[in-house]
């Protein structure tokens, strides 16, 4: 006789239903796509108790490495279905993991009334006999133990019939690795060996670590990392065993009042060396040495990761390009491509990797991103606004806890004249990710248009000190010059604005400041030489255009402003 198998966990007012892959409230049925369902599983089995990312991992793909984002997307499809808007079922705890915030209840249905009671610890396994469901129906509770030994013997028989299956799991735990961002940061090498130095470079790799596992994709877990401390190193052989495209080696050499830091990139599977990294740092308080290392190694190594990945997509799938090799490629093209420049190969792939997969927060960032860095001369200048808004709602909805999600929000409501608005996204986005540079020069960026420029070279000097190979750097230099011309110091502002002038002389802005600044500062040839330059990249910029499309009204920014404009006619800027 057919027989129906049905395993149900009561939480909160749901009803898991293992046979039939569904939730169930109030009588009604909820369908749950595969994965998704996968997740509330095993957060419904751990319900109290928070679970990390990569125990979920371990879970729902096993053998198989993902990005955040297909996680992040499988728990917004649950907090939508059961209707959880608030998150007061589904807990994100930040950079940890997440908590289904329910007391379980198994439960059995009554022989007698037919009606669920608790029962103790175990899954129920109703034995239903298709029919009328009279006298012949049978019901009996199958404890958890019982069903772990049936799925140990299931596993063994599969073992024992598929004696390849082993192997190819490895493999395609490899060939998936291969199409994601997969790293090990192994355990830094303490130079000279002197023990108090040891708790110094321990520290700088658990950080390191830490500020890396935002990627999307894998880092493998320290614990794991430091078990190859001290020990001869095949990086092929990890690669292979850790199921990973990089390893990250280092080492730190403490002499005197300096400490020097050297860090080396490979690719695993050529053993091939892609990026090394040394630099000197003053010896100060050690906390503040061990983050200053740790924020400066962080944004290099994403930056190389994302030229090496993009790089690796082009040799590797020229011809069949996923949602992510274009995203890859989109954030190395865009990082080449400074203000000023044409944006649109950077926005078409972009555009590609979300017409594959609409649920890439980041690449949302980007595609706003090349609407709103250089919105403010642009001749669509609304067009492109509403593009860039509509983009970075759309990543916020999707990477609510991401910071760059945050700071592309902020810069759309910066141009719409919100600033104050855009100040609070800058300084949230920084409490995010406290070692992203964009973040505080965008804090900055909007201090000086709040008509405090003060506050603005503490924030610039740390995103600076932060990432000082950054492919951005000239964009903050830019802004210091400008913070210092509004302070009057014009000497100041002039050396800034050369120096992003040297980084990108592509940049209308730039040559705008500086033509000023050398204006005021009674250097009129050498104006007109900028104001050429910036009248070259932009023939139809008058004063009057520039003043309409200002990004703030605030008095104190507008009296500061009037003495720039007074530069930029003494210069010749047309009006």
């Amino acid at each position: 006789m057919d027989q129906i198998v049905s395993r149900r966990l009561q939480f909160d007012r749901f009803t898991l239903d293992l046979t039939r892959g569904c939730v169930r409230v109030g009588g009604r049925e909820i369908d749950l796509p595969p994965k998704a369902f996968d997740v509330l599983r095993f957060l419904a089995e751990n319900a109290g108790r928070l679970v990390s990312k990569q125990e979920l991992y371990d879970a729902v793909w096993p053998g198989v490495t993902v990005t955040d984002e297909s996680l992040v997307q499988r728990i917004r499809e649950l907090r939508q279905l059961l209707g959880d808007g608030d998150h007061s079922l589904i807990k994100t705890v930040p950079r940890r993991g997440y908590l289904l915030d329910a007391t379980p209840q198994v439960s059995a249905p009554d022989a007698a009334a037919g009606q669920s009671v608790p029962v103790a610890a175990g899954w129920i396994v109703t034995d239903k006999v298709v029919g009328d469901g009279g006298p012949g129906r049978r019901r009996w509770l199958v404890s958890g133990s019982t069903i772990l030994l049936l799925a140990v013997l299931v596993v063994a028989a599969t073992w024992v019939a598929w004696p390849r299956f082993g192997p190819q799991r490895a493999d395609l735990a490899v060939a998936e690795a291969d199409r994601r961002v997969s790293l090990v940061i192994l355990p830094f090498k303490n130079v000279g060996g002197d023990p108090e130095q040891e708790y110094l470079v321990d520290g700088i790799t658990d950080d390191l670590t830490d500020g890396m596992s935002w990627l999307p994709g894998k880092v493998v877990a320290r614990n794991t990392a430091f078990a190859y401390k001290g020990k001869p190193i095949d990086v092929r052989e990890m690669g292979r065993e850790l199921g990973v495209r990089y390893v990250l080696e280092g080492a730190v050499d403490r002499s005197g009042d300096h400490v020097r830091v050297t860090a080396r990139l490979i690719d695993a599977s050529r053993s091939a060396n892609i990026w090394t990294e040394a630099f000197d740092i003053g010896r100060r308080d050690l906390s503040r040495l061990r983050e200053d290392v740790t924020a400066r190694l962080a944004r290099s190594l994403n930056v190389e990761l994302l030229y090496a990945q993009a790089e690796r997509s082009l040799r590797d799938r020229p011809r069949d390009p996923e949602a992510v090799d274009f995203l890859m490629r989109a954030n190395a093209v865009w990082a080449r491509t400074p203000r000023g420049r044409d944006v649109s190969e950077p926005r078409r792939l972009f555009r590609e990797a979300l017409q594959r997969d609409a649920s890439l927060a980041r690449a949302w960032v980007g595609l706003a991103l090349t609407y709103i860095r250089d919105v403010r001369l642009s001749p669509t200048h609304e067009q492109d606004l509403l593009q860039a808004s509509a983009a970075a709602e759309r990543a916020i909805a999707l990477g609510p806890g991401w910071a760059e999600s945050h700071l592309v929000m902020g810069w759309a409501l910066y141009e719409r004249k919100r600033v104050d608005q855009a100040l609070a996204s800058f300084e949230h986005a920084s409490q995010i990710n406290p070692n992203e540079p964009w973040a505080h020069a965008s804090v900055a960026a909007a201090n000086i248009v709040l008509g405090q420029p003060e506050n603005a070279l503490e924030p610039l000097r740390k995103a600076m000190r932060l990432s000082p190979r950054d492919p951005h750097l000239s964009n903050w230099q830019m802004f210091m010059g400008a913070a210092s011309l509004h302070l009057q110091r014009d000497g100041e502002a002039i050396d800034w604005l050369n120096k992003s002038v040297a980084l990108n002389p592509s940049d209308p802005l730039t040559h705008m400041f500086l033509a000023s600044a050398l204006a005021l500062s009674g250097r009129p040839e050498e104006a007109k030489v900028q104001l050429a330059d910036l009248l070259r990249l932009k023939p139809e910029f008058t004063l009057s255009h520039f003043k309409a499309v200002e990004p703030s009204d605030v008095p104190a920014f507008r009296a500061q402003r009037e003495r720039i404009y007074e530069g930029l006619r003494r210069a010749g800027v047309p009006e």
